[in-house]
């Protein structure tokens, strides 16, 4: 897979919130390792900078994003320690113990069902190097 340079998010306009991924396979690439507070709703909330490809629609470029859940953030940190990028799916499940309320997790895909090449060549082509 090739290696990128991706500009700081302070000189890019973020796409859009991460639920338009959820049951989607896709690429992640953390932009930064740490988080950044960003003021929300809910006041300051932490968020990790990630680059998305959409794989489950052709290696579709999802653009710059703030990823806020947090264990997605430390699956998708402690996912790249060795690469750039990591392969999986955002899901809703109940919570464990209040099945009143939900979590986001980043799951993995299924290795038997998924083309390590094709996935490498779609998130070449989505992100163009700069």
């Amino acid at each position: 897979m090739a290696t990128f340079n991706i500009p700081q998010a302070d000189n890019v306009e973020l796409a859009g919130p991460m639920t338009e991924f959820e049951d989607h396979l896709i690429a992640i690439k953390p932009l930064a390792r740490e988080t950044v507070n960003v003021k929300t709703e809910f006041g300051l909330t932490p968020a990790l900078r990630v680059q998305v490809v959409d794989l489950d629609a052709g290696g579709t470029d999802g653009g710059v994003r703030l990823l806020f859940w947090g264990t997605v953030q430390r699956t998708v940190l402690d996912s790249t320690t060795n690469a750039e990028w990591t392969v999986g799916r955002i899901e809703q499940k109940a919570q464990v113990g209040d099945p009143t309320k939900t979590v986001y997790l980043y799951t993995p895909p299924d290795m038997a069902t998924i083309d390590p090449e094709a996935i490498s060549n779609m998130i070449d082509s989505a992100v163009a190097p700069f």
